[in-house]
């Protein structure tokens, strides 16, 4: 038995309504129906949920079949509608398939009426499947493209061509401008330069289209790029290739971060090391544990010990056993936030010579 369905007969004769059921049942349908002989009558159903699908007749008093196809029309409901009718030519038939109508039964061949039901049923529920597979894959977008907006570090896609397809807020303030979409390549940036040496890097050579082309990832490949206002940030990108359901690359993402103030902190951390390691008066620091974490080159002359010696070791290697009372008060003012007097002491050095 074939699944059940509802149908609107549009009949005026309920001897004819009975011969299309009968065919329909012989066809291995289950039917309920509703059987409806005006234009207000098939509105007023046409307006209640359920119905699988809409079979008319040609002929009625006042009111053909083509009116029925235009009612079912400006429903809006994808509903299989198939014309049945004994006495309608060829010509209507063409006009009524013209217009919408999924198929058109002569009551003399109403064999026919319960194979083209099922097939238009089936092409009914394929378009319904498409329908919501369609509408599944706009709310997978917009839910995406949500997300990378919402991000707050920098993102962006192209397609297989490179064209750039969408980028989030923080791109733009990243690239301190607004591409356009479809039209500019392989990223956002107004120029990019090679940090290393400072000379301009070709859109073609930027790591978003060394990864399409390629088809694989560059990762740690740090640039620099420059805004349209001249300023510049260093950024490292991190460009992944998106495939299809098949296999085939669909263009790729990229996450752009920047790492401009982490470049600006390493370059003034080694320059204070240049200096500490470079000066005259032994510099030494100490954890809260009182064990020693860094050690100069002038610390090695005054004190003997190499830093390999001494960074781990507690600082009281180099103090005075009678003396080390005297530095728990400036250890103390350390730790409360403020900053020790100048004071002299005495410490001793690896040989055991007093400083």
């Amino acid at each position: 038995m074939k699944t059940p369905v509802n149908i609107l007969l549009v009949e005026d004769s309920e001897d004819d309504a009975m011969l299309v059921l009968a065919a329909l049942r012989r066809g291995g349908f289950e039917v309920a129906h509703e059987r409806v002989d005006s234009a207000a009558a098939m509105q007023a159903a046409l307006a209640r949920p359920g119905w699988d699908a809409v079979i008319s007749d040609y002929n009625m008093p006042g009111f053909t079949g083509l009116d029925a196809l235009a009612i079912h029309q400006a429903s809006g409901l994808d509903l299989p509608f198939i014309l049945v009718s004994g006495a309608v030519g060829e010509e209507i038939a063409v006009q009524a398939m013209k217009q919408g109508a999924s198929d058109y039964v002569m009551k003399q061949r109403l064999a026919r009426l319960a194979p083209a039901l099922e097939r238009e049923l089936e092409e009914a529920a394929a378009r319904a499947a498409h329908r919501e597979a369609q509408r599944t894959l706009i709310d997978t977008e917009q839910r995406y493209r949500q997300l990378v907006h919402a991000l707050p570090v920098a993102m962006y896609t192209c397609d297989v061509q490179g064209k750039v397809t969408l980028y989030n807020k923080a791109a733009a303030e990243l690239w301190g401008r607004e591409p356009q979409v479809g039209k500019e390549l392989w990223c956002g940036s107004w120029r990019i330069y090679d940090p290393d040496h400072g000379r301009p890097i070709p859109l073609e050579e930027c790591p978003m289209a060394v990864t399409m082309r390629e088809c694989r990832s560059v990762l740690g490949r740090e640039i620099v790029i420059e805004r349209p206002d001249g300023t510049r940030r260093h950024v490292l990108p991190h460009p992944q290739t998106i495939f299809d359901s098949s296999g085939v690359v669909a263009g790729a993402v990229n996450m752009l971060v920047d790492i401009t103030e982490r470049k600006r902190a390493e370059h003034e951390h080694a320059q204070l090391a240049a200096i500490v390691e470079g000066s005259n008066d032994a510099i030494v620091s100490r954890g809260l544990d009182g064990n020693i974490l860094s050690w100069n080159a002038a610390a090695e002359r005054m004190y003997g010990y190499s830093a390999a010696e001494a960074i781990g070791q507690p600082i009281t290697m180099i103090v005075l056993p009678e003396c080390r009372g005297g530095h728990q008060p400036v250890i103390d003012t350390v730790m409360a936030g403020a900053t020790s007097a100048t004071a002299e002491t005495i410490l001793v050095r690896k040989d055991g010579a007093r400083v």
